[in-house]
Order: C-alpha cells, then sequence, then structure tokens
C-alpha cells in the first residue's frame, strides 16, 4: 500500500496533520471493526485502515527526522536512512506463502491495537458512568422497573371488571379484508378495539346486551363479549396483556443489568443506554399510549 492509497483510505488530504490522521484511523477502525460492523468485507478493510495508519504515522516519523532542511540530512551527512545492499519488497515482490504469514502478522498487530483502544474506551465509560449521574438513574429505573412490573402483574392476574356497552351509536372504520373477512375498529374509552364483520353480525342479532371485560387497575380493555357467553368478539389490537411476559422482562432488565456491572463492550454500549435512554422512553409510551395513565389515576382517586 503506497502513501497516497493510504491517504485515500482514510479520507484524508496528503497534507493531513498527525492528530488528523488519528482522528480518522480511529473513526475507520470503528467502523470496521468485525465485531461492531456488518459488512461482510469488514475484516478485511479494518486490518487494510490500520496498516494505512501504520504506513502514515512511520511515513510522518521519516518526513520528521530526514527532512531536507534537517542538520542530520544535509549534503555535507554521511549517514544513510536506507541500507543500500536491502532488498525492499512491495506486494508484488512477495510469494503467497510470505504475504499470507505478513497478513496474519498485521492481523494479530492490528486486533491487539484495536483490542488495547477498546478496553480503554470501555475503562473510560464505565468510571464516568460509576462516578456520575448515569448510575443514579439506571438505579432508579430499576426500581422503577420493580413496581411496574408488580403494577401490571397484579393488573393482568387480578378478575377482570365486567362492564355493560351498548353498541349503537358507535362508528366503525374498515383496515383491512382476509379471507373474505373484513375487519373493523372502534374506539372506546380511548383504545382501539378490532372487530370483524361476522361478530358485527352477532351482535346486530343478539337480544342479550353486550359487555367488556375491563382490568382492575389500568382499566384495559381485555375484551368484547355478547352476552353471558364467553365467545370473543373484539380485543384490543395492540395490547399489553397479549405481549405481557416479554413487558415483564423488559420492565425488569434495568434491575438485572445491575447485577452485570463491568467495563464491557455488552455494558457500556447496551445495558447503560438501556437503562437510562431506552427504557424510560418505554415507559412514558406505555403509560401515556391510549391516556393508560389518566385511567390509572381515576382508578387511585376512585
Amino acid at each position: 500500500m503506497t502513501t497516497q492509497q493510504a491517504y485515500r483510505l482514510l479520507g484524508l488530504k496528503e497534507n493531513a496533520s498527525n492528530i488528523e490522521i488519528k482522528k480518522a484511523y480511529f473513526k475507520k477502525a470503528k467502523q470496521y471493526h468485525p465485531d461492531v460492523s456488518s459488512n461482510r468485507n469488514a475484516q478485511e478493510l479494518f486490518i487494510q485502515v490500520v496498516e494505512a495508519y501504520e504506513i502514515l504515522t512511520i511515513s510522518g516519523r521519516k518526513q520528521k527526522r530526514f527532512h531536507p532542511k534537517s542538520e542530520t540530512s544535509n549534503a555535507k551527512s554521511n549517514f544513510h536512512f536506507r541500507n543500500t545492499t536491502h532488498q525492499h519488497k512491495n506486494y508484488r515482490d512477495f510469494t503467497k506463502e510470505e504475504f499470507d504469514e505478513y497478513y496474519q502478522s498485521a492481523k494479530r498487530r492490528y486486533e491487539k491495537n484495536f483490542e488495547r483502544q477498546s478496553q480503554k474506551i470501555y475503562h473510560d465509560n464505565f468510571e464516568e458512568y460509576k462516578s456520575g449521574y448515569k448510575r443514579k438513574i439506571a438505579m432508579a429505573m430499576a426500581i422503577l422497573g420493580i413496581l411496574l412490573s408488580i403494577i401490571f402483574s397484579f393488573d393482568h392476574y387480578q378478575k377482570p371488571i365486567d362492564e355493560p356497552i351498548d353498541m349503537h351509536g358507535i362508528k366503525y372504520t374498515f383496515i383491512f379484508s382476509k379471507n373474505n373477512i373484513n375487519y373493523y375498529t372502534f374506539t372506546y374509552h380511548n383504545q382501539q378495539l378490532l372487530i370483524d364483520n361476522i361478530s358485527l353480525h352477532t351482535i346486530a342479532q343478539s337480544q342479550t346486551p353486550n359487555k367488556l371485560k375491563i382490568t382492575p387497575i389500568f382499566h384495559d380493555i381485555k375484551g368484547l363479549y355478547n352476552g353471558n357467553s364467553n365467545k370473543i368478539l373484539a380485543e384490543q389490537r395492540i395490547s399489553i396483556h397479549k405481549l405481557f411476559f416479554v413487558f415483564i422482562a423488559l420492565f425488569l432488565l434495568p434491575s438485572f443489568i445491575l447485577f452485570f456491572e463491568k467495563p464491557s463492550f455488552n455494558f457500556v454500549f447496551f445495558g447503560i443506554y438501556y437503562s437510562i435512554f431506552a427504557f424510560p422512553i418505554l415507559v412514558i409510551y406505555l403509560m401515556f399510549n391510549d391516556l393508560r395513565l389518566i385511567r390509572f389515576i381515576e382508578t387511585l382517586f376512585n
């Protein structure tokens, strides 16, 4: 690889400074590291990036030490940088065995260097997490997750409340058709329910009143039933109770993460950011979706 090719690979101009070379190297190395990149050629690109960095840094040191204007490289000096008897090879002069050996040696050096830099990044982020506000937020989210898992579990397993409903005057919106069955949605208590045309016909022909089964705490609608039968006619299109165990696992994950605090890739780039960013977004969505928080407050004051 020539110096010009190394500059192009790192996306630099030929007059780039050592600081710019180092920044470009870390950016490209992080982009093409096999543990991070999904590119099929990530390993090859990663090795080329590190090789380009070595070429440019060595070239920079040579230019600094043997600049034509320097005292050590003037016309009167008898010092020669290169041994005139040494056979300098480029890639085209390598045999396949020599190139494979050079490739594997370079690969080991590059991976060792990147692992060292990665561990430093993980350690710095971990120390910042432990000594700053992030760990306090993570602990608060862990406590909140445990409380939510208890409340939602109680709400899910308690006997639902039966609430009569008059289906006359409710507006339906057509959503899609499947197997010659049309599906519609209607809104009740700020919750969207899905119903098909067969169930609508059953409701129209029924002489008994319809009823909703509602959870006691959040007043989530579990389903619409006809009279005293256990036949469900409509249910929420998107409901936390359909994926109950998934949401419980997500609630308990922040407290689970606290048991694996260490300067590693998974904890720094997954654990910390889930606890302080992703989990609060999940809680906000669940509590404001279908005005669930307002229904919960109404339950507390009634």
